[in-house]
């Protein structure tokens, strides 16, 4: 039997698709991360040689670049938890990276649909689990222990859904928590209101893809994806008609969903929807930070995250190389016992400070700036980017470092249409000229 080249490039890519998935944070990733992150490294060197992928001088200046900050700042620091967090960084980029040289033109379209295909599966689960939930104590649902917010947990399916019974009112999707699944909900309607061209999707479906992605993200109650949400589709609808059909679509579902919100707003009042899951959590919020306690941390996340920005600033103001990932942990931990969680992108700029952590995010911003469809999307990637940071538990996320790539893709693909392909020029070094 014959197997298309075109067939194994696919498959290729929706495996490296589904690894990203996975080192997002998901269920499986959690307990067994070091393995999939070998398996990660493994299978993107594998397959940028089977594919070969070249990467350009300056591609490689960039990883190289990254790899020696933090090393010379794990020298510096005397702190090897530079090595771990260095691991981190490469493993989200390079899943990224490989996942676009293997075949940029499809590389949108690919990641549209798994994200799609797998919200559809979770808002399935998630009735399940708020319906009959008795179906998740089925020895085929796979149960084991998560560490998670100092505490263990019981959490059961792997694969395609991830039931928490301490919290059925809320889809994680594959992940351990939802706003970890909210970030990759955000990049696909990222993709679907701003790189719209590069999709091989029929605008019908682009719609249906954004109504069940938009669906879902509603269904996780994550104060961080509402926040993002709300930001992507009214940027999306601010873009010019003529140019991107897909803001008529945002424009639609802004005007619908404020129309839903002020109703249940106006019958339900202090138990709306907006009131508990936004205007409550932000009431909540100590901005003063030396206010805050380990019991405020433990009531409101949001707090959680005050800590650790409050210290951060503390530290970048005085200390312009940071104080190390062990340091800064101490301190939080000293400080707060142990409450303080989240907002790995401001722990980041404390313990590497400020300027390492800028010359490794800023060429990641410099591609979507220069491969940008508007301003507006530009403005839309860099706050979900700080958005996410800002709330969850690690710097970079793959899903997020591939949305430039993808807008190469795009930019490329109208620059060229009905010419020879030719090689892609990525990351930094081809747009730090």
């Amino acid at each position: 039997m014959n197997i298309k080249i075109s067939t194994i490039r696919e498959g290729c890519q929706y495996l490296l698709l589904y690894l990203l998935l996975l080192c997002q944070d998901a269920g499986l990733y959690r307990n067994n991360s070091t393995i999939i992150r070998n398996i990660i490294f493994f299978v993107c060197i594998i397959f940028l040689m089977i594919w070969k992928a070249k990467m350009k001088k300056k591609e490689i200046v960039y990883f190289s670049l990254v790899a020696l900050i933090m090393v010379a700042l794990r020298f510096y620091h005397h702190d090897a938890q530079f090595i771990d967090e260095l691991m981190k960084v490469l493993e989200h980029l390079l899943v990224a990276y490989t996942i676009f040289k293997i075949d940029s033109n499809k590389c949108a379209t690919r990641f549209v649909r798994i994200v799609t295909f797998f919200s559809m599966i979770s808002l399935i689960a998630y009735a399940i689990a708020n319906f009959v939930p008795e179906i998740y104590d089925l020895p085929i649902f796979t149960s084991y222990k998560v560490a998670w917010a100092g505490s263990d947990f019981i959490f059961k399916g792997v694969l395609f859904y991830v039931y928490r019974a301490f919290e059925p009112f809320r889809n994680n999707g594959i992940f351990t928590e939802p706003g970890v699944y909210q970030i990759v909900l955000s990049a696909a309607i990222f993709v679907l209101l701003f790189n719209g061209k590069s999709l091989d999707i029929s605008k019908k479906k682009k719609v249906k893809y954004l109504t069940i992605l938009c669906i879902t993200m509603i269904t996780t109650t994550s104060t961080t994806g509402y926040i993002s949400l709300v930001a992507l589709i009214l940027l999306g609808a601010m873009q010019r008609k003529t140019v991107f059909p897909e803001n008529r679509i945002a424009r639609r579902i802004l005007i619908v969903g404020i129309f839903i919100i002020l109703i249940d707003y106006c019958v339900q009042g202090t138990d709306s929807f907006i009131s508990v899951y936004l205007f409550d959590k932000l009431n909540s919020l100590t901005l003063d930070g030396s206010q805050i306690t380990g019991q405020s941390m433990w009531t409101s996340s949001g707090n959680a995250r005050m800590a650790v920005y409050y210290q951060m600033i503390k530290v970048i103001t005085s200390k312009p190389l940071g104080c190390g990932f062990t340091n800064f942990y101490n301190l939080l931990d000293v400080l707060y016992g142990g409450n303080a969680a989240g907002a790995r992108l401001l722990i980041y700029f404390a313990a590497m400070g400020v300027i390492p952590m800028l010359l490794i995010l800023f060429p990641i911003f410099n591609i979507m700036w220069k491969n940008k469809t508007s301003v507006y999307q530009f403005i839309a990637y860099i706050f979900i980017f700080i958005n996410t940071g800002i709330a969850q538990s690690k710097g970079i996320y793959a899903a997020l470092a591939i949305l430039p790539l993808i807008a190469v893709a795009e930019k490329m693909k109208s620059g060229t249409k009905g010419t020879p392909r030719r090689e892609h020029r990525l990351m930094s070094g081809d747009l730090i000229q």
